[in-house]
C-alpha cells in the first residue's frame, strides 16, 4: 500500500511500517521499522528510523536529528542535519546532503555521494568521497579514520 503515513499520537509510536512512500512523525519519540522489502521513503519529524533486509533509500524532507541504522542510502534536506548511526555491528551507507554524522560501535563506512558535502564527522572508520567537492571536520570525540577522495 504506497502513499503518506502520518503517525497521528503525540505521545510518540512505534511502528513498523512497509511500502510507504512518505512517513512523517509526530511531537512524540517516533520510532519506525520499515517492512522486509526494499523501501524507498521520504521522512520527517521521526527520531529513529530502522532498515531491513532490503534495500532501503530514505530521503529527508525537513532539517533532522534522527538515530538510523540498517539503511543503505541516506539524502539529507535542504535544513540542517544530524544522523547518529545507531548499530552495534556496524554501518555501510551511501550519504549527500548531511551535515553531521556521529558513528557508533563496530565499523562504520560511508561514501558521500555526487553534489558535494560540507559535515562533521565523529566516531566513523572509513569514509570515501564521492566527485563534487566534499569538506570534511573531524569531530571532538577522537577519530581513527581511513579518508580517501575528499579532496579533488
Amino acid at each position: 500500500m504506497a502513499g503518506t503515513y502520518t503517525v497521528g499520537v503525540t505521545t510518540g509510536s512505534t511502528l513498523t511500517l512497509g511500502q510507504f512512500s512518505t512517513i512523517i512523525g509526530d511531537v512524540g519519540t517516533d520510532v519506525i521499522t520499515l517492512g522486509t522489502s526494499g523501501n524507498t521513503v521520504s521522512i520527517s519529524a521521526l527520531e529513529t528510523l530502522i532498515g531491513t533486509a532490503g534495500t532501503d533509500f530514505i530521503t529527508l524532507t525537513a532539517g533532522s536529528t534522527l538515530q538510523v541504522s540498517l539503511l543503505e542510502t541516506l539524502v539529507g534536506s535542504s535544513s540542517s542535519d544530524v544522523v547518529f548511526l545507531n548499530a552495534t555491528v556496524g554501518t555501510t551507507m551511501l550519504v549527500d546532503v548531511l551535515e553531521t554524522i556521529v558513528g557508533a560501535a563496530g565499523t562504520d563506512v560511508i561514501s558521500i555521494g555526487t553534489s558535494g558535502s560540507t559535515m562533521l564527522v565523529s566516531l566513523l572508520e572509513t569514509i570515501t568521497g564521492g566527485a563534487g567537492t566534499d569538506v570534511v571536520t573531524l569531530g571532538t570525540a577522537g577519530n581513527t579514520i581511513l579518508a580517501t577522495g575528499l579532496l579533488e
